[in-house]
């Protein structure tokens, strides 16, 4: 069995922040939805951020883990 990663998947309080920060990093597109943004580099997604309201980073290393 082939296991291939097509995307890595982040929740974020706000969509543009996130998805602006890692479109200024890696390049490409970015696809809007008002639930998600999908980064694309090279025509494959890359990054999809997903809203997630009330979402807290985590506070490393002490802090409550949201895993």
């Amino acid at each position: 069995m082939n296991i291939t990663l097509s995307a890595v998947l982040l929740e974020a309080a706000q969509l543009e922040p996130e998805s602006a920060f890692w479109h200024q990093f890696l390049g490409g597109s970015i696809a809007r939805t008002q639930t998600h943004h999908f980064l694309r580099v090279d025509g494959f997604p890359a990054i999809v951020i997903q809203l997630a309201p009330g979402h807290l980073p985590p506070q490393w290393p002490d802090g409550r883990s949201q895993q």
